[in-house]
């Protein structure tokens, strides 16, 4: 009896396996919905709809962007760590939730390595320094002379406490031995039109932001490997010695944990070539965004990496989310 017993279980448990290929197959058969935890229309919404168009285009099934702001993106996160793993709940946002937030906040709702799959890097576009056009320097040397005489004087500032914006500013100071305090502002708006009128000297922010602002700051560095086409004139770090100092606004595309094998294969696909299309790339140009798509393994690999970037300095500052 009880080996008639193990038999049916053994048979059931493959016929669901061998059921999974084909469901994967099948899939998707209704709307897909992706979460961002930003405002509807800003880079991360754009982001989301590009990549959107695509599936639609390719599968024929709607793909819903729905904002839910809210924590930094931690309203967003959670809603995706408790969605069906099914296939038809998933998140763009910053790598800042696997990098950064773990660190950042006292408590979370959800553990990212256990409730969250990432996916697929999507983008990343490098961060520039920058000074407000009243600050008396013209070029990155004379930017760290001055830093260093005149350590602890001036103000830098950013969109809020644990941005990737704060974060590249700290190790900045850090790796040029000089002080500096900082301002949080609410958003990138606010930061940007902060350092147009000298209410805060310096700081870094992406590429599409410091665009908005070129004639009205002075950007002094690119913080990538390449100059950027948007500033050609500007030399990288590594030009000017800083080595090993790559910063970058990285955006990422994940699911619930526990989303079967085969889909998640389908949306890192799906991501890829999405990613690489002449319309993502053509829209996101026009808003800063460098579609830079990495697989799921190299996407894996690069937030260990940046996590050893970034925790360290967390600790040392004791930089906490407000």
């Amino acid at each position: 009896m009880h080996g008639r017993r193990s038999i049916l279980a053994a048979l059931t448990a493959a016929a669901l396996v061998a059921a999974l290929p084909a469901a994967a197959q099948d899939w998707p058969t209704k709307p897909i919905r992706i979460i961002t935890g930003f405002v509807a229309g800003g880079p991360t919404d754009i982001l989301a709809r590009v990549l959107g168009e695509y599936m639609t285009r390719q599968w024929g099934q709607p793909v819903v962007v729905e904002a839910r702001t809210g924590a930094g993106g931690n309203v967003a996160a959670d809603l995706t760590a408790r969605a069906a793993p099914d296939g038809y709940t998933f998140h763009v946002t910053s790598i800042t939730v696997s990098t950064i937030f773990p660190w950042l906040y006292e408590k979370l709702s959800y553990d990212v390595n256990k409730d969250l799959m990432p996916i697929a890097v999507l983008t990343r576009t490098p961060l520039v320094l920058q000074t407000s056009m009243p600050f008396p320097v013209k070029s990155y040397q004379e930017f760290v002379a001055l830093m260093r005489k005149e350590t602890g004087k001036h103000n830098f500032g950013s969109p809020g406490v644990g941005s990737m914006v704060h974060l590249a500013a700290e190790l900045f100071k850090a790796r040029h031995g000089f002080d500096s305090t900082h301002i949080a502002y609410r958003g990138a708006a606010p930061f940007g039109e902060a350092l147009v009128k000298n209410e805060v000297q310096w700081g870094t922010d992406s590429i599409g932001n410091a665009v908005i602002h070129k004639d009205r700051i002075r950007v002094l560095a690119v913080a990538d490997s390449k100059r950027a086409p948007e500033f050609p004139d500007v030399p990288t770090l590594a030009e000017l010695g800083v080595a090993n100092f790559e910063v970058h606004t990285t955006f990422i595309l994940y699911g619930p944990a526990g989303l079967p094998a085969a889909i998640a294969q389908k949306m890192e696909a799906a991501a890829l070539a999405g990613m690489r299309e002449p319309f993502a790339l053509d829209r996101l140009k026009t808003i800063g965004v460098n579609p830079s798509p990495l697989s799921t393994a190299d996407t894996l690999r690069y937030i260990e990496s940046e996590r050893a970037k970034w925790v360290p300095l967390i600790k040392a500052n004791n930089i906490k989310a407000e």
